[in-house]
């Protein structure tokens, strides 16, 4: 057991909240030495501190394990203050910040017992007291926290950047259904969100007021819009004209509102995405001299750029606390669980949900850039798995290659290597 022999361990639970830590502390044979509410402050996290090393040495506890439910960023000041100040005392001190879900999985075995804040702190120090943390990582004094907070905030932006573009494709729709029913070969617009089409989807109320111009007009129009990076606007002409002739007519009222709707969700669309540009470039910079080997390991691989070589490393910290690419792969949310019964084997297998998303997001993208590019090692193997698969294609052979891929990056930093071969397995320093 880390942090010592359990019989001469005390275990502290703490449930965190923004004004007061209710703390419980037990040993092995579940004796409650004490159970307080304390500031959620400094000077209440120095009155814990004393009180704890006060029952250490009266007992005489060879280790002390101290365990917080994890609440977003709320139990993150207690762990890390706490990890510098009793780093320097004699005792072996393990700090863990505990998935929320375990605790509340754990309490259903507690049938009878109320929920109160003295009761979840005794069922946080409990949790420890049985073993529960043998398998979780310790919380380190998170000096990488800046990053973490930057590849998070991009992992935020990125989810509203896809929430606010799929909302805008309804009001698309109502306004030039064509452009979202014709097949993408009749598009007169590489994507919905082109420069060409958000400035006809603003400037006019009415498609059909462009429509209706004279063909020079409309062409002399998309070249401006454009600026002249197309080489054939005729086409683009043609095809706006097509789009148009197969999209219904709104009454003129609907129109203007409508219009102003897209209008703001193009504006904030492009806000946000100058807002990740922003953190991209701030990543970029807080990489400099963190996870130098790691770093250059995982850009060896194909499709991970700066941003997700650094949205992976500070989530993954220390590869030393996976076993194995298993572990790592059940970390980052690419296990699935069993669903067969008798003789029967269900094709329909859904990942664990107490995984880390973040992770989950940085390496799924990594592997779809990968894939994009050729990539040796997980290209070929994803189209075989989109062949095989009967349903769900996509989604399908892209959780299959992450899971491949998780595979590679767990060698590569464990080993602190680069890949750079054809051949699936080799790597060198």
């Amino acid at each position: 057991m880390k942090g010592g022999d359990s019989m001469n361990t005390l275990f502290v639970g703490i449930d965190v909240s923004t004004k007061n830590n209710q703390v419980c502390a037990v040993n092995f044979n579940q004796d409650v030495f004490f159970n307080l509410s304390f500031p959620n402050n400094p000077d209440g996290c120095d009155l814990l501190i004393t009180t704890v090393l006060a029952f250490v040495d009266k007992e005489k506890f060879d280790s002390i394990i101290i365990v917080t439910e994890s609440t977003s960023i709320y139990d993150y000041h207690i762990c890390a203050y706490l990890s510098s100040q009793l780093s320097i005392v004699g005792t072996s001190v393990v700090i863990y910040s505990v998935n929320a879900k375990s605790i509340a999985n754990y309490k259903k075995s507690y049938i009878e017992m109320e929920k109160t804040d003295p009761g979840d702190a005794f069922l946080i120090a409990d949790f420890a007291r049985v073993g529960r943390c043998k398998k979780l990582r310790p919380f380190k004094a998170a000096q990488h926290i800046a990053l973490k907070r930057l590849t998070r905030e991009r992992y935020h932006l990125a989810e509203q950047l896809s929430r606010e573009k799929n909302y805008i494709l309804n009001n698309i729709y109502l306004k030039v259904s064509g452009l979202m029913t014709l097949p993408h070969k009749d598009l007169p617009f590489s994507d919905n969100f082109s420069a060409s089409n958000t400035k006809f989807l603003t400037d006019y109320a009415s498609p059909f007021d462009l429509a209706e111009r004279p063909l020079d007009e409309i062409i002399e129009y998309f070249k401006s819009a454009s600026k002249n990076r197309c080489d054939d606007y005729g086409k683009i002409a043609s095809l706006f004209d097509k789009a148009i002739r197969s999209s219904y007519r709104l009454d003129k009222t609907a129109y203007d509102p409508i219009t102003i709707s897209i209008t703001a969700s193009i504006n904030l669309i492009q806000c946000i995405e100058s807002q990740i540009k922003m953190v991209d470039k701030a990543i970029e910079k807080e990489m400099r001299g963190l996870y130098p080997n790691g770093y250059q390991s995982l850009m060896s691989i194909t499709g991970i750029g700066p941003v997700f070589a650094a949205g992976i490393l500070s989530e993954i910290g220390d590869i030393s606390y996976f076993k194995s690419d298993a572990s790592l792969a059940k970390y980052a949310g690419f296990h699935w669980k069993k669903n067969d019964s008798g003789n029967f084997t269900s094709d329909e297998k859904h990942s664990a949900n107490s995984c880390n998303k973040y992770l989950k997001y940085y390496i799924t993208q990594a592997t779809q850039m990968s894939v994009m590019h050729g990539f040796d090692y997980t290209t070929p193997f994803y189209r075989k798995k989109y062949n095989e698969a009967s349903t769900h294609k996509h989604r399908r052979a892209l959780v299959l290659t992450s899971r491949k891929l998780v595979r590679l990056i767990y060698v590569l930093l464990r080993d602190n290597k680069l890949y750079v071969s054809v051949s699936h397995d080799t790597v060198i320093e």
